[in-house]
């Protein structure tokens, strides 16, 4: 590079060497696009709109196991998930973190979003 500095020549030599990118893959479901309609309607179509009372097959059935519940609970949001939206993988580019923006910036960053 070469400046010129109180009428004197200055000349020097600097690598810029930038690190090489740095990519990560993540796997996420677009919530957003979801039509909460159709959503709406899946539930009350699925086994957790079951009213236990009316249910033949399991009225004075109080002693379920919780985590037979936990498990039904698990299976049908799934299912209603795998239809109506669909797993996405993205692959982005990290971007360089800046110095300064420490966990206290994070924090405020986060709250204010």
């Amino acid at each position: 590079m070469v400046f010129i500095e109180q009428h004197r020549l200055l000349c020097w030599t600097y690598h810029f060497e930038r690190p090489p990118p740095v990519y990560h893959t993540s796997t996420y479901r677009p919530w957003r696009r979801v039509n909460v309609d159709e959503f709406k309607a899946a539930l009350r179509e699925s086994a957790l709109s079951v009213d236990s009372a009316t249910d033949t097959d399991r009225a004075g059935d109080d002693d379920t196991d919780v985590d037979v519940l936990v498990d039904q609970y698990n299976s049908v949001i799934t299912s209603i998930a795998e239809r109506l939206a669909l797993l996405k993988t993205v692959t982005r580019r990290r971007r360089a973190s800046i110095q300064w923006f420490d966990d206290e910036c994070r924090a405020a960053h986060k709250k204010c979003r």
